[in-house]
């Protein structure tokens, strides 16, 4: 089971499009190398506190699996 959010519930965002796109920047840029999720999403964490309006975000995670997520690219038939 793996819950990701963005901020703590009941504060908003400056740029609610923020972490949308630094999660799709991050998971295209990542994802053909074989990074498993958990460093994806610290990279993620990293370019938002880099990004203006980058402080109102608590990019946080809570995971209970014991193993990594890694996605693999897709055999085209």
């Amino acid at each position: 089971f793996l819950t990701i959010w963005s901020t703590t519930q009941g504060y908003q965002v400056a740029d609610s499009s923020l972490f949308s796109n630094c999660m799709t920047k991050i998971v295209k840029s990542k994802y053909k190398n074989g990074y498993p999720l958990k460093k994806m999403l610290d990279n993620i964490r990293q370019d938002i506190r880099e990004s203006k309006n980058g402080e109102w975000y608590c990019v946080e995670s809570q995971d209970t699996t014991d193993y990594d997520i890694i996605f693999q690219q897709r055999k085209s038939s």
